[in-house]
């Protein structure tokens, strides 16, 4: 009988703004109680990937009995902050970082009339966790196996739109983002729209495990050529996301006047005006460093402020990628290799087929479809088939 791969669960959390230990050099708890507070629910981070290896489940469940049902006692940093629940670690995410509206809605809702993030939040909350009793553990462990890498604990922390918005959050979020995941031992995922380069953040993180998520652009060279200076980093896994052919529609961006690129307008002017904090303590930093934030694993040629309007088409995302590609990208790419977006048994064989080492089973957080079906909920059918020769992980 062969066995059973670890099942990785990658939620593409409601709340993306939560998770403040990801944000800053200085993580609110100690790794037990925040994984004994969290595990099995919701978690509210800028995108974070859960791992519950089979193997591991009546370890992690042992310490997370009062997880399953809905209660959890509050962990307090030693700055005195504390977060507990869902709920309030989003409100202490509106306090720390104080970003303006426009961009808090941006990372913190879904598409259209959100009925899939409605869906997607209540299949997570759904989830419950049998606690194993009498277990004699003297200590919880968390540690596992992901796409062959040990980590510390069942966690990686995933790509995140527009720089992951970690770099327009807090400044020089992605270095900070990539510093904490390596003090607690795990993965962390850089975008292809991040900010900062995957050459700054192996410099400011030399210590982390970086993976790298590929938006292709129309010039397949152009994307060789990043995939180069991305294997050059140190990177070890490549996830492809396959799931964004087209622009999602989100009414609340416009009625903000956020965009991307970011467009100027009397009212996000005003939004920005109205958060100081945010304004001083990240955009005029960059202002004053580097000018406007740019998109920075775009060749230079081809690099813009996010303020402008035009994007050179050489370097638009390809609305048209296929299965050949994927191909391409195994010939390509010597690490590991995972295809972010899959939600049937039937694109997981093809997947399979193409010779990937995972897949990530994703509604993109129900930020593209509103129609797109919770990932949860389709678990199971690819989990049984395609489980035991791929690691599988969940958005």
């Amino acid at each position: 009988m062969p066995q059973e791969r670890p099942c990785a669960l990658l939620f593409r959390c409601v709340d993306d703004l939560a998770c403040r230990p990801f944000f800053h050099d200085n993580i609110i708890a100690h790794e037990d109680d925040y994984v004994g507070n969290f595990t099995g629910k919701a978690i509210s981070c800028v995108t974070m990937i859960i791992v519950i290896p089979s193997a591991a489940r009546s370890r992690i469940t042992d310490s997370t009995s009062e997880t399953s049902s809905g209660s959890s006692a509050d962990v307090t940093s030693s700055k005195g902050i504390t977060s507990g629940s869902i709920a309030n670690a989003r409100a202490i995410a509106t306090r720390c970082f104080c970003p303006p509206k426009a961009l808090f809605e941006y990372i913190d809702r879904g598409t259209e009339d959100e009925n899939a993030l409605r869906n997607l939040r209540n299949s997570l909350d759904a989830i419950d966790l049998i606690p194993r009793v009498l277990t004699g553990h003297p200590e919880r462990e968390l540690k596992t196996e992901i796409l062959g890498e040990t980590t510390a604990m069942p966690l990686v922390v995933a790509p995140t739109a527009l720089a992951g918005l970690a770099g327009l959050v807090s400044h020089n979020g992605e270095i900070k983002l990539a510093r904490a995941a390596a003090r607690m031992g795990i993965p962390v995922c850089i975008s292809t729209q991040s900010i900062t380069t995957i050459e700054e953040i192996r410099a400011g993180a030399p210590g982390a495990s970086l993976w790298f998520q590929l938006y292709m652009w129309k010039d397949r060279n152009l994307s060789r050529a990043l995939l180069e200076r991305v294997e050059n980093a140190g990177v070890t896994t490549l996830v492809v996301t396959a799931d964004t052919p087209a622009t999602p529609k989100r009414e609340y961006n416009h009625r903000n006047g956020f965009s991307i690129p970011i467009k100027y307008s009397q009212r996000l002017g005003l939004d920005v005006a109205l958060h100081p904090r945010w304004l001083c303590g990240v955009l005029f930093r960059y202002l004053l460093a580097t000018g406007m934030p740019t998109y920075g694993h775009y060749p230079q040629e081809f690099r813009s402020a996010v303020t402008r309007r035009s994007i050179a088409e050489a370097v638009r995302l390809e609305n048209l990628l296929n299965w050949d590609d994927i191909h391409q990208f195994r010939r390509w790419w010597k690490g590991k290799l995972v295809i972010k977006g899959v939600l049937g048994v039937d694109d997981a064989h093809l997947a399979k087929a193409a010779g990937v080492d995972g897949i990530v089973v994703s509604a993109h957080g129900a930020r593209n479809l509103d129609i797109a079906p919770a990932p949860i909920d389709v678990l199971p059918g690819i989990a049984d088939a395609i489980g035991h020769d791929l690691d599988v992980l969940v958005a």
